[in-house]
């Protein structure tokens, strides 16, 4: 007499199964049978987390340039030396929109820059929005179909 279980079963989307495997166990008689319908989405789904790494890189670059920014400025940094006039050359095209938005207070020889953490802060919530929108938009909807079933010899 044979004993029929399903475990799971999802909406197919291709009736063809890409792999199928059966196993065998002897003690006691159990026959396993697995089908794995591919999904057709993956792809889709890979290049927009591959797009999103890289939206989350380029921003990422732009905080670390305006926390070195920050902190340069902090410790009165001599501008003049080769490393912080770079830091300071390139993270200026970066704060353009916020200098002069709020003062920047002097603690002791060195300046706490306010417009560069608000700066940072703008930056995390645009890379974060973007991402979130190249999300909503380009990723595919996920349709895989798994199928297993055990036949069990009594």
């Amino acid at each position: 007499m044979a004993d029929y279980e399903v475990r799971k079963r999802e909406t197919v989307v291709r009736e063809e199964p890409v792999v199928t495997e059966t196993v065998v166990r002897r003690d006691p008689v159990v026959q396993a049978q697995r089908q794995v319908v591919e999904d057709p989405s993956a792809e889709g789904r890979v290049l927009v987390s591959r797009l999103a790494a890289l939206i989350w890189l380029f921003f990422g670059v732009i905080n670390i340039l305006l926390a070195l920014r920050l902190v340069l400025q902090l410790l009165a940094a001599n501008p003049t030396t080769g490393f912080a006039r770079v830091i300071y050359d390139i993270s200026s095209i970066f704060m353009a929109p916020f200098v002069n938005l709020v003062a920047s207070p002097q603690v002791g020889s060195g300046i706490l820059e306010i417009p560069a953490i608000i700066a940072m802060v703008v930056y995390t919530l645009a890379a974060w929005i973007i991402v979130r929108l190249f999300r909503v938009l380009f990723t595919p909807a996920r349709t895989r179909h798994t199928v297993t079933s055990y036949r069990r010899e009594l």
